[in-house]
Order: C-alpha cells, then structure tokens, then sequence
C-alpha cells in the first residue's frame, strides 16, 4: 500500500500541524500556543514537496520560536533553509558555503537551555522540544560550539 503525499492530502493538514504543535509544547513542558489563521493558511497553501516529517518540523520550529501566545505566519518558516523570504544569506563562510543566520531569538533560546541544563544537550533539545539531532544541527548552523563532556 502507497501512501499518498502531503501535498495531495491538504485535508490532513490542520489535524496534523494541531497534534504536531500539541506535542512540540507537552516535551517543552511550555504551555500550548494556538495556529493562527493565518499561520494554517500559510501551512495549507506550502506545496509540501516532502512528506509528513517535513510539516512536523516545521510546526515544532514554529513553536520553539514562539514566545507566547499564538503561532503568527512569521513562525512558520518553510523551504530548504528554514529563513524567512525577506531574508538574505551572509557571505561565504570558511568552508565556501552560503550561510543563512536564523532568528535571533531561536539562537538566544538555544544558548539559554543549554545554560540552564549545565551544557547537557540531550536535556536542552528535551527544554527546547526538539530532537537531539536538531539542536546540534542548529549549534552547527548558528556556529555556537557544542558542549563536551567533563572528564
């Protein structure tokens, strides 16, 4: 049996990003944040060229970059790089590649639950409610060194 992509299940999509959202915020232990309008609109209206993973990491990056209140279409960053269109990407790094600076705040918050948690990542993504995995990739993008163990 072939399942069918996102972008041809639309329908799916406002019961997805709610149970998704639901779910960033309970392993945040944050209280949940509602979708705007807008930001649904915004989901609803991507072309989805993923699958399912794809809106559940872009709706668990729109609620880690909301404060509080509602997830607004500014928190819903969709595309390969995770910047907002009206962004621009900075010079060539040392390596040669196009580096795009993400959210001030997201950095912020980053460097913040790494602080509270004693430099433990595995407890900072939990904090964050994001995979391990995502908040390397992010200490990566952002360039913030990675915590090592004390030995």
């Amino acid at each position: 049996m072939q399942v069918p992509p996102l972008r041809e299940r639309k329908g799916e999509i406002r019961a997805l990003s709610r149970l998704f959202l639901r779910d960033a915020f309970r392993k945040a232990g944050r209280p949940e944040a509602v979708l705007t309008p807008a930001a649904l609109a915004k989901l609803e209206a991507h072309t989805w060229p993923g699958n399912v993973r794809e809106l559940r990491n872009v709706v668990e990056r729109a609620a880690l970059l909301c404060q509080e209140g509602a997830i607004e279409p500014d928190h819903v960053m969709l595309g390969m790089t995770g910047v907002p269109p009206s962004r621009e990407p900075t010079s060539p790094s040392s390596t040669g590649e196009l580096r795009a600076p993400g959210p001030a705040d997201e950095r912020q918050r980053i460097i913040d639950a790494l602080d509270r948690c004693g430099g433990n990542q595995k407890e900072a993504a939990k904090v964050l409610g994001i995979s391990r995995r995502t908040l390397v990739y992010r200490l990566d993008a952002y360039g913030l060194p990675r915590p090592r163990k004390k030995t």
